[in-house]
């Protein structure tokens, strides 16, 4: 599982997927939002505040936030590296997605119990199984790079800690953003693998 982590040589365009694609369906739904609500974009009402403070100038936290949730967070062992290949072995990407989608999303559950989380466990499960058909996605296409994946979960988490995603209306279009960019991946990709030139990784 750990030569994972050492498949890099996988082109240019899966690392930019991997570091700018969940920031831009963030910075679309926020946009879209805004446009439909008529209210200015407030950068500086995130989540990070609660983690870093209200004085300070919050960019300088992005790059080691991103590279502690990187090196730190071990969540793609286990997802990705483990659970994923072996139901690839039994079943579709599609549907090997949907699987590792629920689970991941019902092991985030107690989260919901902390005070000040009032999202809705129900869409946060809609959307984290969304997010998992993309890293199927990125998954198989870069042979099962855990490297890949795993930059790809930090991305993730760093822009929805710096950017306000979580403002009524913009969580909700970027769940719907993340279906439309899945069925795409879908449709263009197909769903059995995923990708049009990798097959499943299964080991």
């Amino acid at each position: 599982m750990l030569k994972r982590f050492l498949i890099w040589r996988v082109g240019w365009k899966w690392y930019a997927a991997a570091l700018f694609l969940f920031p831009a369906i963030a910075l679309a739904a926020i946009l879209l939002n805004s446009i439909i609500s008529r209210q200015p974009i407030d950068f500086q009402d995130v989540y990070a505040r609660d983690i870093f403070g209200e004085a300070g100038n919050l960019s300088v936290f992005i790059l080691p936030f991103f590279l502690l949730d990187f090196i730190a967070n071990g969540e793609e062992m286990g997802w990705r590296g483990y659970v994923l290949p072996r139901l690839q072995a039994k079943h579709s990407a599609l549907v090997s997605s949907l699987i590792v989608g629920v689970i991941w999303g019902v092991w985030h559950l107690p989260k919901f119990l902390a005070p000040g989380d009032d999202r809705s466990p129900v869409w946060f499960i809609v959307e984290i199984t969304l997010r998992a058909i993309l890293y199927t996605w990125l998954y198989n296409n870069t042979r099962g790079s855990l490297l890949l994946v795993a930059i790809f979960h930090a991305s993730g988490n760093t822009a929805g800690v710096f950017l306000p995603v979580f403002h009524p209306g913009a969580d909700t279009l970027q769940i719907l953003l993340l279906a439309a960019v899945a069925a795409f991946i879908v449709v263009v990709a197909g769903a059995d693998r995923l990708s049009r030139t990798q097959p499943k990784q299964m080991q």
